[in-house]
């Protein structure tokens, strides 16, 4: 058999370094929460046209954030849960949640790669389980739990190319190195590991450019974590102030994302 764990390129995640990060970008996840997404994201609309019929179906939302598809799903759902790593996130979940009154929705903070599936009563409870571009699945493991969860269907998207104006600065002009904030091979892994253990995913991908502006708070905590000394903080916090604009800063991106989709 092929050794597909060497292919996971994306580190195990420090738990409280993770929730931290999260935590401060809560607030602009948030504000995206209700907004109508574009054709390259939408990929609730692309679950209905593979004819997944939501009415009596159970929905896990790994890595849910502030609630964006929870409250896509929730009217048309039996039941969903969200989990996420991070309380900030779970907190504004549910106050949609609760703000659109869906009583047959609810988030937790529940690390997923901590979650003991026998103890949480998730082992074959869910219908779909659902990972649109989470961290959450970072391994082997962490992917078949996926599976394990599941009686029926299993959903994942990543990114399989990423460029970011702001990193590509970073890693040319400022760091003079290789930066890997997000691991595109996973898809590569996953699909690997999904066809070793007998399932066949389906996989489509979209192209996708986008701009995202950050207030200065948010842009230091979230660069400055890819940092490996104090040294390196303060050389991106400079490289930051140097295009800050009304105390704004811009981020252009260019990216190719996968969406794999496959039955248990």
């Amino acid at each position: 058999m092929i050794e597909t764990k060497k292919f996971w390129t994306q580190k195990e995640q420090d738990i409280e370094k993770a929730r931290e990060m999260w935590n401060g970008r809560a607030e602009k996840f948030d504000r995206n929460t209700t907004k109508e997404p574009s054709k390259e994201w939408d990929s609730f609309e692309f679950l209905k046209k593979k004819g997944l019929d939501f009415k009596d179906m159970s929905v896990l939302d790994v890595g849910c954030g502030a609630g964006r598809f929870l409250i896509r799903f929730a009217p048309e759902a039996k039941e969903v849960i969200g989990i996420d790593i991070s309380p900030e996130m779970i907190k504004r979940a549910n106050a949609h949640i609760e703000n659109m009154n869906f009583k047959n929705a609810k988030a937790m903070v529940l690390p997923w790669q901590e979650q003991d599936l026998e103890k949480a009563g998730f082992v074959k409870k869910f219908d779909l389980v659902f990972a649109n571009m989470t961290p959450a699945i970072n391994n082997e493991e962490t992917l078949m739990k996926m599976c394990d969860a599941s009686k029926k269907y299993c959903f994942m998207s990543s990114f399989t190319k990423r460029s970011s104006s702001i990193e590509n600065a970073l890693a040319k002009d400022v760091l003079k190195r290789e930066l890997k904030q997000s691991d595109v091979s996973k898809i590569y892994s996953s699909f690997n590991t999904l066809w070793l253990n007998g399932y066949f995913p389906e996989i489509t991908y979209h192209d996708s450019d986008w701009e995202d502006e950050m207030d200065w708070a948010e842009a230091e905590s979230w660069y400055t974590s890819v940092a490996v000394n104090e040294e390196e903080k303060e050389a991106i916090r400079k490289y930051l102030k140097s295009i800050e604009k009304d105390g704004k800063i811009l981020n252009k991106t260019h990216s190719t994302v996968a969406w794999m989709f496959w039955e248990v």
